[in-house]
């Protein structure tokens, strides 16, 4: 990751998006968040269209974020 990229986030409210989203912060990137109610489509679209570096996934949805976005 490097000053400029964006990070999706997929994160429910918890202390970890925090961290996450300061982190990417820090490092000089573009966090944005994606819905946990977005369907596989959606996401693809949003990750695609910010041309997300990185994601960090919520472990228990990983179905949303399909590994070719």
């Amino acid at each position: 990751m490097q000053r400029g990229d964006s990070v999706a986030l997929m994160l429910g409210n918890r202390p970890e998006f925090h961290i996450a989203d300061l982190a990417a912060m820090t490092l000089g990137a573009t966090p944005f968040s994606i819905f946990q109610t977005f369907t596989p489509d959606q996401v693809a679209f949003i990750v695609g269209d910010a041309g997300a570096k990185v994601a960090i996934v919520e472990e228990q949805h990983p179905e949303l974020f399909p590994p070719d976005s």
